[in-house]
């Protein structure tokens, strides 16, 4: 059976509005427009250091591009796109860890920012995309309204945090970008860790793509034998898909195009539909929260998530679930042979 529910949706009036961590005023320039990850040039013939350095940088360049739009803008598209590009360099990390390491002090800072936005994006999402979906879907203007204007102080005073914290950690965001503009990582490498900078980019990239399909694919074969109703291993494949997707999307310029486009379209297909089921796990937890610490939006809360835990039913249900198709040889086929022989 549908849940339906149903509150007038005023686009304008979810607008985050200034509060006192707002860093701008009327005499500040609008900021331009939020910036999208480009494609990474790489040398022809690069070694994994180029290569590494680059995609280290062009992370931190997509962030820092969309950082000051966050900082004196309410478009909730400069935070999506800075957070975006904070999630890339830390996929860029995991990707080389067997290379380098961030110092214990950089992580701690980029942590500290990362989950300050992290609350943030994910108020956002509960503000202006799950709620105004389900709104268009029933009758509970009423009973949902209150709720409504509680998420949306929520998110302001969450997007303030944030805009705070990032200012606090400007020192440790500059370092980060000297970190990498620096190649400060090679300070006490030992020889074979300097050798393993010298190797070529397409082998390690080869290597880096076989391995995330191989955690892609084993983690869709155990969803599929739970029968995709275990959040744990959903969110674990979500993972999986997502620093997949990064990948391959660093080394499109050493990939055969038209091949790792339709393996990157699979690993969209099975990373937009568990992020719509991460989003509903998220907002079902906020929701336990306010109800909790605001026993009077009880009732508002639990239609939501009654709303929200029939749609995900709906979703793992589905015949052709996208994470299926992961498990097998077909999906395997396809991740091989994306980089070109050389790099280029």
């Amino acid at each position: 059976m549908k849940n339906h529910l149903t509150v007038p949706v005023d686009s304008a009036s979810l607008r985050l509005a200034p509060g006192p961590g707002a860093l701008h005023d009327a005499a500040t320039p609008a900021p331009g427009a939020p910036h999208k990850a480009g494609r990474i040039a790489l040398p022809k013939h690069a070694t994994v250091e180029q290569g590494m350095r680059r995609i280290f940088a062009a992370c931190l360049d997509h962030a820092q591009a969309n950082a000051q739009g966050f900082l004196a803008s309410d478009d909730p598209e400069f935070l999506h796109q800075l957070r975006v590009g904070l999630r890339r360099f830390k996929s860029a990390l995991k990707l080389f860890r067997g290379v380098v390491a961030l110092p214990p002090a950089l992580q701690q800072s980029f942590d500290d920012v990362s989950a300050l936005l992290g609350a943030a994006r994910d108020a956002d999402v509960l503000l202006l995309t799950t709620l105004p979906d389900i709104a268009q879907a029933g009758r509970h203007a009423a009973l949902l309204q209150p709720l409504m204007d509680h998420v949306q102080a929520d998110a302001q005073e969450k997007r303030s945090a944030a805009r705070a914290g990032l200012q606090a950690e400007e020192q440790g965001m500059q370092a980060l970008h000297a970190w990498v503009a620096g190649k400060h990582w090679r300070g006490d490498m030992s020889r074979a860790g300097r050798a393993r900078l010298r190797k070529p980019l397409a082998g390690y990239a080869r290597q880096a793509i076989a391995d995330a399909h191989a955690v892609v694919a084993k983690r869709a074969r155990k969803v599929h034998k739970l029968g995709g109703h275990d959040s744990a291993s959903l969110h674990r494949l979500r993972i999986g898909a997502k620093q997949a997707r990064y990948a391959i999307g660093f080394f499109a310029d050493i990939e055969r195009p038209a091949k790792a486009a339709r393996y990157a379209r699979r690993l969209a297909a099975v990373q937009e539909a568990l992020g719509a089921l991460n989003d509903a796990h998220v907002a079902q937890t906020l929701l336990a929260g306010f109800a909790a610490s605001h026993p009077g939006l009880a009732p508002a809360a639990g239609v939501v998530a009654a709303y929200l835990d029939g749609m995900a039913s709906a979703k793992l249900n589905q015949r052709k679930a996208p994470w299926r198709a992961m498990a097998g040889h077909k999906a395997a086929r396809s991740a091989h042979g994306l980089v070109r022989k050389g790099g280029r």
